[in-house]
């Protein structure tokens, strides 16, 4: 409901990107909005470790489907004692 209410303002969403959501692809397409996704690993392994699941492999799809849906993104990588090594 609150997509639809901030529908035509620049939003800026943060997620974990877990879950895909075709509203969320339009409103990331427009000029002015943007996805972030704290993904903070850059293997599965290190994804179980940091995050305490093992969806790494959807969220990585979920990222790419909304790249192709022309999404603008930024994904951040906080470095920890649990990923600095497995960059």
């Amino acid at each position: 409901d609150l997509l639809e209410i901030f529908k035509d303002y620049p939003l800026y969403i943060f997620s974990n990107c877990v879950i895909y959501n075709e509203q969320i692809a339009e409103l990331i397409s427009r000029p002015g909005s943007m996805l972030n996704v704290s993904i903070d690993s850059g293997t599965r392994e290190t994804y179980c470790l940091v995050k305490g699941l093992d969806v790494y492999n959807k969220v990585i799809s979920n990222i790419q489907r909304y790249k192709e849906h022309g999404g603008h993104m930024i994904l951040k990588y906080i470095i920890m004692s649990m990923n600095q090594f497995n960059i």
